[in-house]
């Protein structure tokens, strides 16, 4: 029984590590998304046509 719950911790581990990783690109995507609407807002959004 052990070591079944050895493997059973480090499954927890990664689900863990893996869920925080999706929560950071989540946060991200979350801070973009406002910084966006709040340029959209005040008309100073300007779309990236590739000639610079």
């Amino acid at each position: 029984m052990g070591i079944l719950a050895f493997f059973i911790i480090i499954a927890g581990f990664i689900v863990l590590i893996f869920g925080l990783f999706i929560s950071a690109m989540w946060i991200s995507s979350t801070f973009a998304s406002l910084y966006h609407a709040v340029l959209v807002e005040k008309g100073e959004y300007v779309v990236p046509n590739g000639n610079q």
